[in-house]
């Protein structure tokens, strides 16, 4: 149980990371993305790095799954920067097979 529970806030703690370095990242490229990586509603973007460790996929699968539609679709932040609804991604972590199901 306390396994659980360490990792959890391990976890937790590198989310927090990236979501500062993400942060300080967009306020270094320019004010005009900053608010693209937080809208009104909340929901927040996350980067790929991020998707990749909240999700534990690599990027060649997260690509294969995003292209059959069993995977959130990016979103275009800038020429070179892409991200995910962190919404989106939560709700299918939540339930993937739900997300495949529906696809079908």
């Amino acid at each position: 149980m306390n396994l659980i529970k360490e990792v959890e806030d391990r976890q937790r703690f590198i989310e927090e990371v990236l979501v500062r370095l993400c942060r300080r990242q967009a306020k270094v490229i320019g004010d005009h993305i900053a608010p693209m990586l937080v809208d009104n509603g909340g929901e927040r973007l996350m980067r790929k790095p991020e998707v990749i460790l909240r999700t534990g996929l690599s990027e060649s699968t997260i690509r294969r799954m995003e292209l059959a539609g069993k995977f959130p679709r990016r979103r275009q932040l800038g020429l070179r920067a892409i991200g995910w609804s962190s919404v989106e991604v939560e709700e299918w972590l939540q339930n993937p097979q739900e997300e495949r199901q529906r696809e079908k």
